[in-house]
């Protein structure tokens, strides 16, 4: 087979419809968002304070030994974590708590 430079063959023709632009007028500019209109309304009808977790709350509290030692440790080992930026406690070792993900 030879490869002759002359021998261009071009490429076929395609014709792409356009998109048509919308009128001016604005309406075209308009949407619609029924949901979140519904999303409105459900949240104007929630309450701001819900007395089932206000109570649960009060629960948890009064119940003794809560919240653990455990746990206690390990908030309070994220909060040194985040107080030192390199996540170290004061002698250099890892804080306590500090590499349990939240």
């Amino acid at each position: 087979m030879e490869i002759q430079p002359g021998n261009r063959i071009s490429p076929p023709l395609v014709r792409v419809p356009r998109a048509s632009r919308p009128a001016t007028g604005g309406a075209a500019d308009a949407c619609e968002f029924t949901g979140a209109e519904s999303l409105q309304q459900a949240l104007a009808a929630t309450p701001e304070v819900r007395p089932e977790a206000v109570e649960r709350g009060r629960a948890l509290l009064a119940t003794p030994g809560y919240p653990s030692r455990e746990v206690l440790s390990g908030v309070a080992g994220r909060l040194a974590s985040a107080l030192d930026p390199a996540g170290s406690g004061v002698d250099g070792a890892p804080a306590e708590g500090a590499n349990h993900p939240l």
